[in-house]
């Protein structure tokens, strides 16, 4: 883990902990974290080792972030606010995020600062074969996290986006049978 690969930790978890107080969530806003987790992708996923074990590891830190990412993705409410859809995440939602951003970031931390021989054992345990298969299986769980916490949102958005759209223009019908203000003692 270099300075860049700390950065993109933090950023990634600030990116939860903004929306706490609720932030319009727009397509740009969805889509910067898939492409910040993309390009730490492109840049440090290496190949899955072809051996049960590590496939198996990278598999389940990849459940892991996915679980993480609906998580997090169905704690945060997304309503209307002014004609605007915004994304107000939960604390619980947060701390969902939290769990596997952090997670990864304590992990580089601990393999950069004294922790090889912990990690050495818990390879052998796992019957791991490649040093690679460590870093492959974070980014597939960041990868996942952000992926289905994004597909979530957006589903979420279309809903928010659809009512709002709907309450601009209501149908044909109802517009028609609404009584007309005319001033009247009901009116």
């Amino acid at each position: 883990m270099d300075v860049t690969d700390a950065v993109v930790s933090i950023a990634l978890i600030l990116l939860v902990i903004r929306q706490l107080r609720g932030r319009r969530l727009t397509l740009l806003s969805l889509l910067w974290p898939v492409l910040l987790v993309a390009w730490a992708g492109v840049e440090y996923l290496g190949a899955v080792p072809p051996y049960a074990s590590d496939r198996a590891l990278v598999a389940l830190l990849g459940a892991m972030g996915a679980a993480l990412g609906v998580t997090c993705g169905v704690l945060t409410r997304v309503e209307a606010r002014a004609g605007v859809v915004v994304a107000r995440a939960s604390w619980s939602a947060a701390a969902a995020w939290v769990a596997g951003m952090g997670g990864r970031l304590a992990f580089g931390l601990l393999a950069l600062h004294g922790g090889e021989r912990i990690i050495a054992d818990a390879s052998v345990r796992l019957d791991l074969h490649a040093a690679a298969t460590w870093s492959t299986a974070l980014i597939t769980m960041a990868l996942a996290e952000v992926v289905a916490r994004t597909a979530v949102l957006a589903v979420r958005h279309r809903v928010v986006t659809r009512r709002i759209a709907a309450d601009r223009n209501p149908p044909l019908a109802i517009r028609l049978t609404a009584p007309a203000n005319d001033g009247g003692p009901e009116g």
